[in-house]
């Protein structure tokens, strides 16, 4: 959450100046408008004027000059923000009809060469509202990104299960979750990516292994009496992230007392009846340990 006394640029150039990365990740989550008659829009800082959110906000064409100006080379941009004015706009001159709005620089073809190994993740299309889970702390699209990139993306669907996340399996996995999501309230939001769909993005574990079956779950197998607990057990890749769950689920269950540690195994026996609800279905298996370490974090 920046303010407008310190813009992102600012921001950028203290954290480049300390760590100097290889590669910039930023997430801005809020509100923004697309500007009438342009691909520009507006992002709205903590601090916006609300009567006069033209000269308080910050352009989003502004964010992407000074990125350029840092010289950064390989970037992961994820927009958590609608430009539709659907979710309680401020109407008035200079907001028009919600539009396309540009997702990377407005470059000559000669200077397109620097934005290369950028990447745009936006939550929604330009005329699009996004939506929020009642009663969750992340957004749907947030949600999807977050699991996504601790493996779930590279493990379901077109995911080619190599360890690491591309962006077009971020992409594809984070279409699927959005879809499922809007199934049930009955809305529509579709993520949108511009960039390479090669674009290496995380690697989340090795995988692939010299010998897959030696990776055991945190259960004995012997004793494996439910489809799921077969499938797990059968499937490297999930009984890696059972283990993880495992660890994270004991370090909670250390740090708990009374009510509070009777609470968590309650939750969790409650989780592992909705896992085994998977059988041996991997696609649901992943989703199911993804939500569980992140509940455990």
């Amino acid at each position: 959450a920046f303010q407008r006394r310190d813009t992102p640029e600012r921001q950028l150039r203290d954290l480049l100046a300390r760590f100097n990365p290889a590669e910039v990740i930023v997430y801005i989550a809020g509100q923004g408008f697309a500007l009438d008659g342009t691909e520009d829009a507006l992002l709205l800082p903590v601090d916006a004027d609300p009567d006069d959110l033209l000269a308080s906000s910050y352009r989003l064409s502004g964010l992407f000059s000074s990125l350029l100006s840092l010289e950064i080379r390989r970037l992961q941009l994820y927009l958590e923000t609608s430009f539709s004015q659907q979710l309680g706009a401020v109407p008035g001159p200079g907001f028009g009809e919600p539009g396309a709005v540009r997702l990377v620089p407005d470059l000559a073809p000669k200077e397109r060469w620097r934005v290369r190994q950028w990447v745009t993740f936006a939550a929604t299309q330009g005329d699009g509202p996004t939506f929020d889970p009642e009663g969750g702390p992340l957004s749907a699209f947030t949600q999807s990104v977050v699991q996504g990139l601790q493996g779930s993306a590279d493990l379901a669907g077109n995911g080619n299960r190599d360890g690491q996340v591309s962006a077009g399996e971020l992409i594809d996995f984070s279409r699927a979750q959005l879809a499922a999501v809007m199934g049930q309230l009955g809305g529509a939001q579709t993520p949108q990516l511009n960039g390479s769909q090669r674009q290496f993005l995380h690697r989340y574990g090795a995988i692939r292994t010299p010998q897959p079956k030696s990776v055991m779950p945190s259960f004995n197998c012997a004793r494996a009496s439910t489809s799921a607990e077969k499938a797990i057990c059968g499937n490297p890749a999930i009984a890696t992230l059972d283990n993880v769950m495992a660890g994270l689920y004991k370090k909670s269950a250390r740090i708990r007392k009374g009510s509070a540690r009777r609470a968590l195994v309650a939750q969790q026996k409650k989780w592992l009846r909705l896992r085994n609800t998977c059988g041996s279905d991997i696609a649901c298996l992943t989703q199911r340990y993804g939500e569980r370490i992140q509940q455990l974090q």
